[in-house]
């Protein structure tokens, strides 16, 4: 049986993608509901400076160190991941966590964070496939986040479906430029997060932050502050 529908339309929170110092600010932020700090385009920042910007911005903090084989700049050991999530941990609400990295999963939530189990793929995969990868990041995380590329409206429609019935907590996101419209159409069937950038975009076919906000006011979200759309 399908969830229902209304208990879930019309709501998301707005992730601004951060990659560089300058862009953690009042003014660039205006209108997000969460900033994720991707760390692995961060090279040899210092934490004071960050959490400096951070604690200036005062919003929920997503640590994100994203590794090559899923779209990132990491490419050391799990240990060497931890290491450096460590250095900054004090800042986070969240830490993501990719397939990899899990056996640190219990030692994060120890320390009262929230852990996003993720998985991102070039390629769509099939429903038993999607199924089978939302189990596997349930058993360690508590936000499941999931990015793929389709390939045809079919897939599509194989995706919105996926979120829709998924079991728990979700994040669904697209892969590429293609069919980067959906990033804004999946909330409403039940993504918990849409990511979007400030300055430079840490990953292909992100809207802005501002065409991100303009995108929820035409597709009348309900925002965190009870805000709609011009729509309602």
């Amino acid at each position: 049986m399908l969830p229902a529908v209304q208990t879930i339309l019309l709501v998301m929170k707005i992730v601004c993608s951060c990659a560089h110092l300058e862009v953690i600010t009042r003014t660039a932020l205006v209108g997000a509901d969460l900033i994720e700090l991707r760390l692995d385009l961060m090279a040899g920042i210092a934490p004071s400076l960050l959490e400096e910007a951070v604690r200036a911005v005062s919003l929920p903090v997503i640590l994100t160190i994203r590794s090559t084989a899923e779209f990132g700049a990491f490419q050391g050991a799990p240990a060497q991941w931890m290491e450096e999530v460590d250095r900054f941990l004090h800042l986070a609400d969240y830490v993501d966590i990719e397939q990899a990295y899990q056996e640190y999963a219990t030692r994060i939530k120890g320390s009262g964070k929230t852990v996003i189990a993720s998985f991102h793929t070039a390629r769509m995969p099939t429903s038993s496939e999607l199924a089978d990868i939302e189990r596997d990041l349930r058993r360690y995380g508590d936000i499941v986040k999931i990015a793929a590329r389709p390939e045809s409206p079919q897939d599509l429609v194989r995706l919105f479906s996926f979120t829709l019935r998924a079991e728990g907590p979700i994040v669904v996101s697209i892969v590429g430029e293609p069919f980067r419209w959906s990033r804004a159409v999946l909330p409403h069937f039940g993504s918990k997060f849409v990511y979007c950038s400030a300055g430079i975009p840490t990953a292909g076919g992100q809207y802005s932050l501002a065409e991100m906000m303009e995108l929820s006011n035409l597709l009348s979200y309900h925002r965190e502050n009870g805000s709609r759309g011009r729509g309602e």
